[in-house]
C-alpha cells in the first residue's frame, strides 16, 4: 500500500444523514439547508443518478467555507 491509499472505506453521507454526521451536527445545519446549498452549487457533491452523495471530504470543506479569519 502507498500512503495515498486510505485504510478504512470512505463514509458517504446522503441529505438525510448529513445532518446528524459529526461534522455537521455541532452546527446545526439541517436537511433542507444542505439541499439549497447543493441547488446553489455552494457545496461540492457527488451524483449518482438521481441520488446525491457527501464524502467527509466534502463535510469538512463546507465547514471551512463558513469559517471567517480574522482580521490582523
Amino acid at each position: 500500500m502507498t500512503s495515498k491509499t486510505r485504510t478504512t472505506d470512505p463514509q458517504l453521507w446522503t441529505y438525510a444523514t448529513a445532518p446528524g454526521s459529526p461534522i455537521l451536527a455541532p452546527l446545526g445545519i439541517s436537511e433542507r439547508q444542505l439541499r439549497r446549498m447543493v441547488e446553489n452549487r455552494k457545496v461540492d457533491h457527488l451524483k449518482i443518478g438521481h441520488r446525491v452523495f457527501f464524502t467527509d471530504d466534502h463535510l469538512h470543506a463546507l465547514v471551512e467555507s463558513f469559517t471567517v479569519r480574522a482580521a490582523r
